[in-house]
């Protein structure tokens, strides 16, 4: 969007991609508005941070997820980098009040299951819980918490239930799986991955949406070759459970 703090915002792409979602019913959801080493080049400020959130809320009002016919995730972001200073309540705000269809997502790398031992998992619920308790973020809601998923398959399913359980069970709050990935270059064996873990997500009440993560356009460091529904341009396996799952048709 920005090659530099201080340069003009590229729309280009991201009208293309939001004006196919609104011509064929697909939800829109900004994924995310600040993230580390994504940002533009520059020292930016928290000034740039609020433009950036104001005219990106202004340009694209339909920006909401709707899993349940209730309104949901508009916004998922992260907290501010450290070269924003202070600004988290504020943008957190902002955040909230720019998109008005639905609520702000606070994504917690947890439970990132071999990184992270359940102690930590524990410190996580904690901390949203006092993050939302207290009378210094008044004005700056968190209504969710996502909860990255790209290490779900390499961990036992029901540790991956427990973690997302406390983590809803503590806080109060709703889960969205946020970045979704089985890295596997056998078809069988990602089919195998999404069969046995994708119903919990579906049966859920709690968990209110999935992203999936294709990995492959992602940054380089980011890149996951064999996370992808689509081999070429042929669904794999996986694609036709989860869409026979969800009731829809198996894309061409």
């Amino acid at each position: 969007m920005q090659s530099s703090a201080t340069a003009s915002f590229n729309w280009a792409t991201l009208d293309r991609i939001y004006d196919y979602t609104q011509q064929n019913g697909i939800l829109f959801k900004e994924h995310t508005f600040v993230w580390g080493s994504q940002q533009p080049g520059g020292t930016i400020s928290l000034a740039h941070v609020e433009n950036w959130i104001k005219t990106f809320c202004q340009r694209y009002p339909n920006v909401k997820a709707d899993r349940r016919r209730q309104r949901a995730a508009a916004a998922h972001h992260s907290e501010l980098h450290e070269r924003a200073g202070s600004g988290r309540k504020r943008h957190l705000r902002l955040d909230h009040q720019g998109v008005q269809a639905g609520a702000s997502v606070l994504p917690e790398r947890h439970p990132h299951p071999q990184r992270l031992q359940q102690r930590r998992v524990h410190r996580s619920a904690e901390s949203l819980r006092r993050y939302r308790e207290s009378d210094q973020v008044r004005g700056a809601p968190v209504d969710a918490v996502g909860c990255q998923g790209h290490d779900f398959p390499d961990i036992a399913t029901a540790t991956m239930k427990t973690n997302i359980a406390y983590l809803n069970t503590q806080t109060g709050l709703p889960v969205y799986i946020t970045e979704y990935d089985v890295s596997r270059a056998d078809d069988t064996q990602q089919l195998n991955v999404y069969r046995d873990q994708f119903p919990f997500f579906l049966e859920t009440s709690y968990i209110r949406g999935v992203t999936i993560w294709d990995g492959s356009t992602a940054a380089p460091g980011a890149r996951r070759p064999t996370a992808g529904l689509v081999r070429g341009t042929s669904p794999r396996s996986a694609m036709t459970w989860l869409m026979q799952q969800l009731g829809r048709p198996v894309p061409p």
